[in-house]
C-alpha cells in the first residue's frame, strides 16, 4: 500500500480508498486501512 495517501491518479485513489470518498481521504491525508 505504498503511497495509499499520497497524491495520485483518480483511479489509483479510488481503488485505494475501496470505498472511502477520495475527498475525505484527500482531506485526511493519513493512512486509513
Amino acid at each position: 500500500m505504498q503511497g495509499s495517501s499520497i497524491a495520485l491518479p483518480t483511479g489509483s485513489v479510488k481503488r485505494a480508498s475501496a470505498g472511502v470518498p477520495i475527498s475525505s481521504r484527500i482531506t485526511s491525508n493519513t493512512p486509513t486501512i
